[in-house]
């Protein structure tokens, strides 16, 4: 089927329209306007990232057709797929604001720290005098976050659903992040169904803390992301490389720093390291973590306080079933030997009743 392209970011169907106001032509911002029925459907809502011109469109006029939108869909919980979405708030947007359970729960996160970040520049740029603009106002605040996550309705994986009349939506796995989805809308019209499906970021199949994404069946139109479409993966072991790091790092007794995405990425990396342990292949050593995955269990935690969270000292690892979620961390041997066998101080003491018994017969008078 071909579509007829206006400017390079609008094509235009017999059944629908879609329209790209970010995403398109670069990688962050990513918003899709998707049009049939006289119904709009926004997939993403995503803040542009990177350098200070394009950080700077997200100051825009908002355009006029994203002021009429009747529904918004969010593929997955990363600032430039949802960061934007606040500032719609702010300016009148009042409509559902769809996604699937574990992007609700990430975004809760996401959301509100991205805020904070917000009023912190500007309160930086009032107080140093760098901004042009007096006073500096933020983008959005929290406040304004709040009001955006108060929108957001949960959808089940793998079913249909009615998102607005004649048009249905489903969302299926992408394995990118925690909650990622593909979305998958199907158009009704007399003359038969025209599917249109959106990928949002894919992950791959070669992950250990998170399933790949899920096939994608037949489609009329595939919308998909191409962040590294120019680029073949290496095929490299992630394991090796990292080993080879790893070991040169700690015959040298220096430290090592792994800056990387907090949301994902970063526990794939904990993963390895404690894999690469387990194996003998690297000595064990102290792995400091930042609190962004705590916050992450204590937002599973008040979405529902049903949520089982698993802390397992023997394979040390935190799990969430419900979610996924699987966090390793660290222990030294002997904290680890307390929890394992419920010793406080005195029952640390009388594993060695007998040694201290036998260094009583024999210790000195004067001592």
């Amino acid at each position: 089927m071909r579509a007829g392209m206006a400017n390079g970011r609008v094509f235009e169907f017999n059944q629908a329209r879609i329209e790209f106001f970010g995403g398109a032509g670069e990688v962050t911002g990513s918003k899709a306007l998707l049009q049939a029925h006289g119904r709009s459907v926004l997939i993403d809502c995503g803040l542009f990232q990177g350098e200070k011109t394009s950080r700077q469109m997200n100051w825009a006029a908002i355009p006029e057709a994203l002021t009429r939108i009747d529904a918004i869909l969010i593929t997955h919980a990363h600032l430039d797929h949802c960061g934007y979405l606040p500032r719609l708030v702010k300016a009148g947007y009042r409509g559902p604001v769809y996604c699937s359970p574990g992007t609700r729960d990430l975004m809760k996160i996401i959301l509100l720290d991205s805020a904070h970040l917000q009023e912190e520049d500007a309160e930086f740029a009032n107080r140093t005098g760098y901004s042009h603009h007096k006073p500096a106002e933020p983008l959005y605040t929290v406040r304004d976050a709040e009001a955006a996550l108060s929108l957001v309705k949960t959808l089940p994986m793998g079913l249909w659903q009615t998102l607005l009349p004649g048009i249905e939506v489903e969302l299926t796995r992408a394995g990118h992040i925690i909650g990622s989805s593909v979305a998958r809308f199907r158009i009704k019209s007399g003359g038969g169904d025209f599917r249109i499906t959106f990928s949002g970021d894919l992950g791959h199949t070669r992950q250990h803390t998170i399933l790949g994404p899920d096939p994608l069946p037949d489609t009329d139109v595939l919308v998909l992301e191409s962040t590294y479409g120019d680029r073949a993966h290496s095929s490299d072991v992630p394991e090796d490389e990292l080993e080879k790091t790893l070991s040169r790092i700690i015959r040298n007794n220096s430290v090592l720093v792994i800056p990387t995405f907090a949301v994902g990425r970063a526990q794939e990396v904990l993963y390895l390291i404690r894999h690469l342990e387990d194996q003998g292949r690297v000595k064990p050593v102290p792995v400091v973590l930042d609190q962004a995955n705590v916050e992450v269990l204590w937002a599973a935690i008040e979405a529902d306080a049903r949520t089982e969270i698993t802390v397992d000292i023997e394979r040390l690892v935190i799990e969430v079933p419900s979610h996924g979620l699987t966090y390793p961390f660290v222990l030294d041997a002997s904290t680890r030997e307390r929890f394992l066998h419920g010793l406080d101080d005195i029952g640390i003491t009388l594993t060695h009743e007998s040694a201290i018994d036998d260094y009583e017969t024999r210790r000195p008078a004067w001592l």
